[in-house]
């Protein structure tokens, strides 16, 4: 079980409070207290003060000694007659000195679960599935210099505030969750990449420190500034909560800025085996066993710009079943016609669906990242004194966020629904209603004469609206959903109420006219009536008397 350490208590009956994401608010389970967020943070820093000062004081605190590396810099505590020499995390030589305990000391520590002859043997197993990559031709000679160290970390547990949004949007949205247990790296030297790609921890393993689990370890100690640690924590936790909103606003493009200034940090050590040799980087999570490794070269990958991915997909849902049509009607009117309107109905369904779960990059981009070669999700556990591999995936734990709307003056929490199946249902029946358009008005003028249709002379309309339709529908309808969701009020034990905001009928109408003069569009749609009109006498009587 966790360590209690990490618990906010009531100030009443000292039981653990929940948060409460809502009211934005610690409460007690027991007798209902209520702990501000003030008041949370002040009290575990009380705490964690009285227990530093208690542990500095103590006698495990002597026969230690410190060294710093003359290379990367970086600063470790071991016992006394540990014959170390050399930094595990750049190859250079260690100069010794006294060791002098301070306000670094941590609040609770997660022992080593896994052996250093494990470790070595979990590498050389990396390095047999891997058989092919350079980075395991140059690990396995190495695997054996891996050596065990405690490093730093901060527990970060809290309320999290957050501003989402995306490329496409007009607005920003508020979000509050909470971070149940984030594990913030404190080593400036060491690759923050390659640690991330071994994590996550289980905080379930945590328990109070003491030097007795340090017996054959080395302590990393933190060597991060207050501000860069914060700024660490903000970033991983905007990565954490990234799917959360990525799934609310239907698109992988999204943006989340996290405020983790009303969380608490409590200094904590975590077992990583690590080796540094030859060019070659890795890390073997201590308690899970899950292998990380640097890349020797960057991974590179082409972005598609999202008009580029229109005009494929107007060419797969449209050009190749406007094509079939024509083979199989044969220019017979009573064949085409149905089979035109199935077309159209299948062409928007498809531009709809797809650009409903696009992104909006507008070039072509040539990206290069960092990549680190991991082992898979899955972590070992200890069974019959063996270490075996579970089916348990480990994953950071935050609790689900709630979006914030000001109603009535009020910030107000909201389940936002951005893309909806009714939204989609009418943009769909609107696209098909679009590409059919002049054939419906060429019925009204024939007076529904369907064998005086000339159909094909509607190809020049389908050509110019096929590319164009899906860029209206993604640069104004996604667009539009994104900036204003379906939004419903969480009431207490009263489920979900949709809210409507006023505007109605002449917002619709405000917003129509803006996508019809916004430049360029309004040339597009000055040549779209122009080849309309042109078009509509030709469909209605160009079949025959």
């Amino acid at each position: 079980m966790e360590a209690a350490f990490t618990d906010i208590r009531c100030n009443s009956c000292g039981a653990p409070a929940r948060f409460d994401i809502v009211h934005q608010e610690y409460r007690c389970s027991y007798c209902g207290g209520i702990v501000g967020l003030s008041d949370a943070v002040s009290d575990l820093d009380n705490s964690l003060s009285r227990y530093t000062e208690t542990l500095r004081n103590s006698d495990s605190c002597r026969g230690l000694a410190g060294a710093l590396c003359s290379g990367c810099g970086a600063e470790i505590v071991f016992r006394e007659n540990e014959p170390l020499s050399e930094c595990a995390f750049c190859g250079r030589s260690l100069v010794r000195k006294a060791y002098a305990a301070g306000r670094d000391l941590p609040r609770g520590i997660i022992p080593f679960g896994v052996t250093r002859s494990e470790a070595e043997a979990l590498i050389g197993e990396w390095c047999r599935e891997n058989s092919s990559r350079q980075e395991a031709a140059l690990l396995g000679p190495v695997a054996s210099r891996i050596q065990g160290f405690y490093l730093p970390y901060d527990l970060v547990k809290g309320p999290v505030h957050m501003k989402v949004s995306a490329p496409d949007t007009t607005r920003q949205y508020d979000c509050e969750g909470f971070l149940e247990e984030g594990f913030v790296n404190k080593s400036a030297d060491l690759d923050n990449l390659l640690l991330d790609g071994m994590e996550p921890f289980d905080g379930a393993g945590l328990e109070d420190f003491d030097f007795g689990y340090v017996a054959g370890q080395c302590i990393k100690l933190a060597d991060v500034l207050p501000y860069d640690a914060e700024l660490r924590a903000a970033e991983e936790t905007a990565e954490i909560y990234r799917p959360f909103a990525a799934d609310t606003l239907v698109t992988k493009a999204v943006t989340v800025e996290a405020d983790v200034g009303d969380t608490v940090s409590i200094p904590v050590l975590l077992p990583v085996y690590y080796v540094s040799k030859n060019g070659i980087t890795a890390a073997v999570n201590g308690q899970t066993g899950k292998v990380s490794v640097k890349a020797l070269a960057d991974k590179e990958y082409l972005t598609v710009p999202w008009w580029f991915k229109t005009l494929l997909v107007a060419l797969l849902f449209f050009g190749v079943p406007a094509l079939v049509m024509l083979l199989l009607g044969k220019g017979d009117p009573r064949s085409l016609a149905p089979l035109t309107v199935v077309n159209c109905f299948l062409a928007a369904f498809g531009f709809v669906l797809f650009i409903s779960r696009g992104d909006a990059g507008n070039r072509f981009l040539r990206v290069r990242i960092r990549e680190i070669l991991t082992s898979g999700g899955r972590s070992f556990t200890r069974s019959g004194g063996k270490l075996v591999l579970s089916d348990r995936i480990l994953k950071r734990k935050a609790r689900e966020p709630v979006f914030f709307e000001q109603i009535d003056g009020r910030r107000t929490p909201v389940v936002l629904r951005f893309v909806t199946p009714m939204k989609l249902f009418w943009m769909t029946v609107g696209a098909a209603l679009v590409l059919l358009s002049p054939i419906i008005i060429a019925l009204f003028i024939n007076g529904f004469d369907v064998d005086r249709l000339a159909i094909p002379a509607a190809i020049p309309w389908f050509t110019l609206m096929g590319p164009l339709l899906p860029i209206l529908l993604m640069k104004f309808g996604i667009r539009d959903a994104r900036s204003n969701p379906a939004v419903y009020i969480i009431r207490e034990n009263a489920g979900l109420q949709r809210y409507r905001a006023g505007g109605g009928p002449k917002e619709f109408f405000k917003r129509l006219i803006f996508v019809l003069l916004f430049p360029p569009t309004y040339l597009a749609i000055a040549l779209s009536v122009l080849v309309f009109l042109l078009l509509i006498q030709i469909i209605a009587f160009g079949g025959g008397n």
